[in-house]
C-alpha cells in the first residue's frame, strides 16, 4: 500500500468488503490501515477494538475508531495482516452463533 493503504482500504470498502486490511513493509517496520464498512459496524465491529487488542498482543501500537483504524511496529506486515484477518473471523463466526 505504501503511502496510500487509507485510500486504498477506504475504495475496497466502497466497492462492498466489510472489512479491509491493507499494509505496507519499509525495513522491519510495518503500518496496516482498515476500514470497515457501515454495515458490519452497525451490527457490532469495531476496528479500534480489533486493532488495539491485537497492538497489545505484539507489542505494537493500535487503535482509532469503530470503522476505520490502524497498528504499526516493527514486525512483519504480512503476519499482522493474518491475525487480523484470523481475529475477523472468530468475530464473525462469534455472531454466526448470536
Amino acid at each position: 500500500g505504501s503511502a496510500f493503504e487509507a485510500s486504498i482500504s477506504r475504495a475496497i470498502v466502497n466497492l462492498g468488503a466489510d472489512a479491509v486490511f491493507v499494509a505496507s513493509q519499509r525495513k522491519n517496520r510495518f503500518r496496516i490501515s482498515a476500514r470497515a464498512s457501515y454495515s458490519i459496524v452497525k451490527n457490532g465491529f469495531n476496528l479500534a477494538e480489533l486493532l488495539s487488542e491485537l497492538g497489545a498482543e505484539t507489542f505494537t501500537e493500535g487503535g482509532g475508531h469503530a470503522a476505520a483504524a490502524g497498528v504499526s511496529g516493527v514486525g512483519d506486515a504480512e503476519a499482522m495482516i493474518h491475525m487480523a484477518v484470523e481475529k475477523t473471523k472468530e468475530w464473525l463466526r462469534g455472531r454466526k452463533r448470536d
